[in-house]
């Protein structure tokens, strides 16, 4: 058998997500091990060409080269903070990321509160991924988008965990939900914290709680957004009503990708 080869044609992509560059992080990583050599032909936008290369995504995946295109097209979004890249334990670039993120909010005069509702949130987020997820790779990005009015700083992260239904599902507590698609077993473990319930004394969190509570706490104390898919379950919550969310049914899902927007001053 020969060499495994992928070529990605990236030259007409104006647009990616933070969450979306965080995923492809993992999905690397993961072709890196079975020697999989990837090619990449660069996208002509030069603001998403900035932000890839300017987050470091892609340091340490062996077996991977860049295709120069022609730069001639602006796009919508720049790199604000070097992304983390990590499996079971934290790292230096984890480090790295909260310190850019922290950086990027107070570069933008971010009030005290969102400040520390955004950290807050990212920090659980990233211990809920050590924790609970036990994934070989995950990773986190972070870029600003200039050009909506006002700016909007967008963090996603993603790994290739087991998702938070099942992760869920471990706890004794939530046997009832065994038989539960993806999307209802996270509905009700969002509706429960949404809700102000607590888990009875004794009990550990189950890997959802907790990152449902921060979740909670940044929509009612910012101008945000969260968007999160677990599993087969997608689920949309917004700071216009933090008591509400809605849940998409997918045919497939694997792992875990989060992305939270924030308004900025």
């Amino acid at each position: 058998m020969g060499p495994k080869v992928l070529i990605l044609d990236w030259s007409g992509v104006s647009n990616c997500s933070a969450e979306g560059l965080a995923l492809f992080g993992v999905v690397t990583r993961r072709l890196a091990e079975h020697a999989v050599r990837i090619i990449i032909i660069e996208p002509e936008f030069t603001d998403t060409r900035s932000a890839v290369n300017g987050s470091r995504i892609l340091d340490g995946c062996g077996g991977l080269e860049w295709v120069p295109s022609t730069a001639s097209k602006r796009s919508i979004l720049h790199c604000c903070a070097q992304a983390a890249a990590f499996s079971g334990s934290a790292n230096e670039s984890v480090d790295n990321f909260c310190d850019g993120l922290s950086d990027t909010l107070k570069a933008h005069a971010a009030p005290r509160r969102a400040t520390l509702a955004m950290m807050g949130t990212a920090i659980e987020l990233l211990h809920n991924v050590l924790s609970h997820a036990g994934s070989s790779h995950a990773a986190a990005a972070a870029f600003v988008l200039p050009r909506r009015r006002p700016a909007v700083l967008q963090v996603g992260i993603a790994d290739d965990g087991i998702g938070i239904p099942a992760a869920v599902l471990r706890h004794p507590r939530h046997a009832w939900l065994t038989w539960f698609s993806d999307a209802g077993v996270t509905r009700a473990v969002i509706r429960e914290q949404l809700s102000g319930r607590k888990t009875t004394e004794g009990e550990t969190d189950s890997g959802g709680g907790g990152m449902a509570r921060v979740i909670k706490k940044l929509l009612e104390e910012t101008s945000s957004e969260v968007t999160l898919r677990s599993g087969s379950a997608l689920i949309r919550l917004s700071s216009t009503d933090p008591e509400s969310y809605k849940v998409h049914r997918l045919t497939y899902g694997a792992g875990t990708q989060v992305r939270i927007e924030l308004r900025l001053p």
